[in-house]
């Protein structure tokens, strides 16, 4: 998807990091997201900051999964080239091409709409939701359209993500060398307790001791 070397799609890490910790949105939930409409907004000439970007608002608003939400969108990037999704657009004076063979960016059509929406009656909004996606899925492009400013503010966050990747990690291995100090120092005091217990209270000792370090590895 989005024709990245393994170096680039490193980046989608910083990305998807500094998307969930500025909005109410899993990175995993993102990158299940991109994997499911990623080729669709491709071929629309979309970008993967526009997809994050618009997932992301989307996610905040509804409270569903990525998935589920670009699921509707993987419909909705393939419905705009078509002659009945065009005509409605161009009913309320959204062009959607940029020349006679050519498609104007996602984000620009979408913020041509946008910019009016809250002009046009609750019908006309669902019937252009309706002409966008499948019927069971216009909701979502409802939400995406209210939700616009924020979608646009994650695209440029997005875009300007980088380093988040490293520092996520090096907090984390920072907190599994504590982990494992801890558990160092109390392999040392095995020693003693094993001289004091009784057969019992060294297996209940040496359990505690593997499920400690099993935890470490595993939260990692």
């Amino acid at each position: 998807v989005f024709n990245m070397s393994w170096d680039e799609s490193i980046k989608i890490i910083d990305k998807v990091m500094r998307i969930q910790a500025n909005y109410v949105v899993e990175a995993r939930d993102l990158i299940s997201a991109v994997q499911t409409a990623g080729p669709a907004i491709e071929a629309m000439g979309g970008s993967l900051d526009d997809l994050i970007g618009m997932i992301t608002a989307v996610v905040e608003v509804t409270r569903m999964s990525g998935r589920e939400v670009a699921n509707a969108f993987k419909f909705m990037f393939a419905r705009i080239p078509t002659k009945d999704t065009i005509k409605a657009l161009q009913d309320v004076g959204v062009n959607v091409y940029e020349t006679a063979n050519t498609f104007r960016p996602i984000t620009h059509i979408f913020s041509d709409l946008a910019k009016n929406w809250n002009n046009f009656s609750n019908v006309t909004q669902i019937s252009i939701a309706k002409a966008l996606t499948a019927a069971r899925q216009y909701p979502k492009t409802l939400a995406l359209l209210k939700a616009w400013p924020t979608a646009l503010k994650a695209i440029a966050e997005s875009q300007s993500a980088w380093g988040e990747s490293i520092e996520a990690n090096n907090i984390r291995m920072q907190a599994l060398d504590k982990r494992f100090e801890s558990l160092t120092v109390s392999f040392k005091k095995l020693g003693v307790t094993l001289a004091e217990a009784g057969i019992i209270d060294i297996l209940k000792t040496i359990a505690t001791l593997i499920a400690g370090v099993s935890d470490a590895i595993s939260s990692f």
